[in-house]
């Protein structure tokens, strides 16, 4: 099989640590420095619960991207939102299916969960115009922007 998307285990981990590092490098958080540990403790313990998706995109057995999100109740209004925490895919498979196989098996998750939104967003350092442009072509709308200031 050339694309499998399936959930991530402890055996994943070293392959996701991989994947984190690159997505930590091209993300407007890469001045900080990235908690790997942490963010597998993380993970592992997101993995435990039916309202997480923890899940990665394999290309031929390799990792090449991931998605880390949950369904959650809004806080203010009464609806349940799938939100996106961490969208990766390695650069060699940008452009290709995987991304597209990887959202789609996200926006059905969260059906299942009965979400009435999804929620994906773009934090890269450079590339959030063509991811944006991706989004919108598997069917998630802009409703705004984010904003962010160094202290």
């Amino acid at each position: 099989m050339l694309w499998e998307v399936r959930d991530l285990t402890d055996g994943d981990m070293y392959d996701f640590a991989e994947l984190a590092e690159g997505m930590h490098a091209e993300s407007c958080y890469s001045k900080y420095t990235l908690d790997i540990e942490r963010t597998i403790y993380i993970i592992l313990a997101m993995a435990d619960e039916d309202t997480a998706y923890v899940r990665g995109l394999y290309r031929r057995g390799k990792l090449v991207g991931a998605l880390i999100g949950e369904v959650t109740q809004h806080p203010w209004v009464d609806m349940r939102l799938a939100v996106e925490h961490a969208f990766y895919i390695s650069p060699e498979c940008r452009g290709s299916k995987g991304a597209g196989i990887l959202i789609d098996d996200f926006i059905a998750w969260a059906r299942r969960k009965a979400a009435d939104r999804v929620q994906v967003t773009a934090a890269a350092k450079e590339d959030n115009a063509n991811v944006s442009r991706f989004l919108e072509g598997m069917g998630l709308r802009q409703y705004g922007y984010a904003h962010m200031m160094e202290l």
